[in-house]
């Protein structure tokens, strides 16, 4: 037993609680320790990251009239100053009745006066004190415009409005502002106040929008105006069989403007009949009907044609120079040739051939080489060229010859000295020269002699004073003169049919009409008019009567060889540059 039970007790009480004092700064940190372990281990989403700490409104102070509005902006970040997005951010204003705030943040100044506005979030307020002032503010600066659109193609000819807004420091749209445009290329494309742009040509240009000193512009392409119509070149309704034709198409725009540099595709609607080939180019097959369409983006033109037999027999004509004077060419129809020149010169018109073929007779104007007087004389050459003999030398003009049907003579109109036009006959080796007219009233001017397809008679022109008249018939001595047409019609270049029953001839029907083609019956009668649009002359019938042939000008005084059907059907162009025809055999 100890000597003082009390003193031991109290010592070893001592000793516990000194003890106790000793650990109790690792029971601490072992408590953190494990309080640590429990956060770390809990819900992430309610840790410190998500945790707001502050609430930040831009801006913190703003100035606006009575009836302005605003949009304020919360910033809201958590211990790291981090920015918490998706996070819940409540609105409010001091006094509401100075300025209201809607919860997107927006304000609107209701009276003059001072209010706070307060964005709260989970407990944490951050706030923009906001001054309203009677007086209107001054109107917020342009910062930059906007264009729309900023790129555009247009087609030649067309409009599109454009549109421009004015936009402010903070990217609000300033209302009412007055925009200017312009454009940098007006020979490209026009623009007007409105913002209406109108193309005027391929090419490129900017459309500038101008609002108080800042401008946007539009980059504009023009390009060319889009097909609105396909035009087919006229044509006859009818191609020989064999033949090779080159069909024209011309685009035009809107407003009749022709377009160049465009794809055209081609189309037979039975190509065993006519194909057509490249650009337009037509190969007549067989005998039959097709139809040949020209397409470019998305419009079309078509025209129906039949292909028919080729004539039986060729044409000889002149084709006047640019130059002056003018040759002679054989077209071989239903063959895919052209002209073929022959070599009678370049001074040379109005062919005839002879029956069979061989040779042919013809005017020639020129000067004589050895003495440089004026000669204007017959030839005749065979139809290659070679062999080449003056038939006539009178001291007048002789043209317009016509080989006889016998072979034996050629009749011809020719002038004297007196300035007296007459008929005159010559045997084809120069002999036998005679004056068939010469009985004639002086005062009557006769010319363009054609033989009857029997021989026996010839068919003429008469004028005077420089104004046609009267077609006439005679035998071919000079006798039995017949007057078959005389009246206002004005008669010229008359051609027997083959069967000799009929003559044409063309005739002046008054400035509203021009010259057209007509037929007569050999023995007299009312004339049958063969109308057509511009100016018909030198009728010439085929030797088997199926057409005739003529010359047409056009617009710019070309004359151009066509044939068509006695009735005046089926008329087609033959030789784009060609006149006073007649027919050989082939």
């Amino acid at each position: 037993m100890r000597p003082d039970n009390h003193k031991y007790r109290s010592a070893l009480a001592s000793r516990k609680t000194a003890s106790r004092n000793r650990f109790a700064p690792f029971i601490g940190i072992l408590g953190a320790l494990a309080l640590a372990v429990l956060v770390a281990c809990g819900d992430a989403g309610t840790g410190p990251d998500r945790e707001v700490a502050s609430v930040a409104v831009s801006p913190s102070a703003r100035t606006l009239g009575v009836g302005e509005a605003a949009v304020l902006a919360a910033t809201v970040q958590n211990r790291a100053g981090d920015p918490l997005e998706g996070v819940e951010v409540e609105w409010e204003s001091d006094d509401a009745t100075v300025v209201a705030v809607s919860q997107d943040g927006r304000i609107e100044a209701l009276r003059a006066g001072a209010a706070v506005v307060v964005a709260t979030s989970a407990g944490k307020h951050g706030s923009a004190r906001i001054t309203v002032t009677d007086a209107t503010p001054p109107p917020a600066t342009v910062a930059r415009v906007e264009v729309d659109p900023a790129a555009l193609a247009l087609p030649k000819y067309e409009t599109r409005r454009l549109g421009a807004r004015a936009l402010d420091a903070d990217g609000n749209e300033l209302e009412g502002r007055q925009v200017v445009w312009s454009s940098e290329n007006g020979d490209v494309a026009e623009v007007d106040q409105s913002g209406l742009v109108t193309a005027k040509s391929p090419g490129w240009t900017r459309i500038l929008a101008t609002v108080e000193g800042k401008s946007a512009f539009v980059d504009l392409t023009v390009g060319g105006a889009p097909v609105a119509r396909v035009v087919l070149a006229p044509a006859g309704p009818e191609l020989d069989r064999g033949e090779i034709v080159q069909l024209d198409a011309r685009l035009e725009d809107a407003y009749g403007v022709e377009l160049e540099g465009r794809t055209i595709a081609w189309s037979s609607t039975d190509a065993t009949v006519l194909r057509v080939e490249g650009p337009g180019q037509l190969f007549a097959l067989r005998d039959g009907l097709a139809s040949i369409t020209a397409t470019s983006e998305g419009r079309s033109a078509s025209i129906a044609l039949r292909v028919v037999p080729p004539p039986a027999f060729d044409l000889l004509f002149d084709a006047p120079l640019a130059a002056g004077g003018a040759q002679i060419f054989l077209l071989e129809l239903g063959r895919p040739t052209v002209p073929t020149y022959l070599n009678a010169g370049n001074v040379s018109r109005d062919p005839s051939p002879s029956p069979d073929g061989e040779r042919f007779v013809f005017a020639v104007s020129q000067r004589d080489l050895t003495t440089g007087a004026p000669q204007h004389d017959l030839y005749v050459v065979n139809m290659n060229g070679m062999q080449m003999r003056r038939l006539t030398s009178m001291p007048g003009i002789e043209q317009e010859p016509a080989w006889s049907p016998d072979g034996t003579r050629i009749a011809f109109s020719a002038t004297g000295e007196d300035g007296r036009l007459d008929i005159w006959v010559v045997n084809v080796d120069g002999s036998g020269l005679a004056n068939l007219t010469a009985g004639m009233d002086a005062w009557v001017a006769s010319h363009a002699p054609a033989w009857s397809p029997d021989g026996e008679r010839i068919a003429f022109a008469t004028s005077f004073d420089g104004i046609a008249g009267a077609i006439w018939t005679m035998r071919a001595d000079g006798s039995d003169r017949v007057q078959l047409v005389g009246d206002v019609a004005h008669g010229l270049a008359p051609s027997w049919s083959p069967d000799g029953a009929r003559i044409a001839f063309h005739y002046f029907a008054g400035i509203a009409t021009g010259m057209d083609i007509a037929t007569v019956a050999a023995s007299g009668g009312a004339a049958t008019r063969l109308a057509r649009p511009g100016d018909q002359t030198a009728p010439a019938w085929s030797p088997d009567g199926a057409l005739i042939a003529f010359t047409s000008s056009t617009t710019t005084g070309v004359p151009q060889l066509w044939t068509m059907r006695p009735d005046g059907t089926g008329a087609r162009i033959r030789a784009s540059v060609g006149r006073n025809a007649s027919w050989i055999d082939r």
